[in-house]
């Protein structure tokens, strides 16, 4: 018998997907709607300035959440350090690199 199980299922995305925080914390979102990342809003609404909004509520429910608060702020760290990741290659093997990524495909990722 194994000491740690580890279910596997979907991948639940953690960008773009309005349905993640109405969906974990449906005390906080009782209509299930008011998620992050809502491209159908007229006016655009970044995370960071949604999350913040949302702990200047009142009530402070988003505020004494026992985890929302750390949800939110990992989801947004690990925006901010994707948006901000670089990839620097020398010019002498830039060309053999590119050909690399172009063939790339997930299933070699999934293998490493």
């Amino acid at each position: 018998m194994a000491d740690l199980a580890i279910p596997t299922g979907d991948v639940i995305k953690e960008y773009d997907n309005r349905d993640l925080f109405p969906g974990r914390f449906p005390t906080l979102y009782p209509h299930g709607i008011s998620g992050f990342e809502n491209k159908d809003r007229e006016v655009p609404l970044g995370f960071r300035s949604q999350a913040e909004s949302y702990f200047d509520l009142p009530g402070h429910c988003f505020c004494d959440h026992r985890s929302f608060m750390f949800v939110a702020l990992n989801i947004y760290q690990c925006q901010i350090a994707h948006l901000h990741t670089a990839l620097m290659v020398k010019q002498a093997h830039f060309s053999e690199i590119v050909k690399r990524f172009v063939t790339l495909i997930p299933n070699h990722l999934l293998s490493i």
